[in-house]
């Protein structure tokens, strides 16, 4: 039995200490995760203490098939879903877009940095939720073809297929966007 198995085993049988561990060992993960669907700080947050909470009450179900990070990812990608059926919030927080003309004022390094990170993020917002989750999966939380195929429910060749045609896309996105520029020049 694995080292992951016997702190979700500990955690069923309602040891505190374990579910601190896990905590300590995954939120980063989790919160990224949250952030990347919810574009909100504060509900990031929310939503990450709310899946440890699920993880501490549910870890009796976890079977074992898939890594500990492979379920907390699913279980954080639920939790995201739930809130936005719950409050019907709009994907795209536009608090994010007024903080982002906040930043602006703070000189040329953080405007460049600004208009990179919303260049990406529209980029981004182009490709299909698919096309987002494997290329989020596999570039951003640097997880193997087989851990994304297993978290999204798709086969390895999906995932490949996926990713060829979401990096042809990008490729294409922004090779317009160099022409637009280069024809206002």
């Amino acid at each position: 039995m694995s080292d992951e198995q016997n702190l979700i085993e500990s955690i069923a049988r309602g040891d505190h200490k374990a579910l601190e561990v896990l905590v300590r060992e995954n939120q980063d993960f989790v919160f990224s995760v949250a952030m990347s669907q919810m574009k909100n700080y504060h509900e990031s947050q929310e939503v990450a203490q709310d899946v440890f909470v699920k993880v501490f009450r549910s870890a009796n179900t976890f079977r074992g098939d898939s890594s500990v990070r492979t379920w907390l990812y699913i279980i954080t990608r639920r939790a995201c879903l739930d809130r936005f059926k719950k409050r019907k919030v709009n994907i795209v927080d536009q608090s994010n877009l007024s903080s982002l003309s906040t930043e602006r004022n703070k000189g040329e390094e953080e405007l460049m940095k600004s208009d990179r990170q919303e260049l990406i993020q529209n980029l981004l917002d182009q490709l299909s939720e698919k096309e987002r989750d494997v290329m989020s999966l596999y570039y951003l939380k640097e997880l193997s073809i087989d851990e994304v195929s297993e978290i999204l429910g798709l086969t390895g060749s999906n995932v490949k297929i996926i990713l060829f045609r979401a990096r042809k896309k990008l490729r294409e996105l922004t090779e317009n966007i160099s022409l637009k520029q280069s024809d206002q020049l």
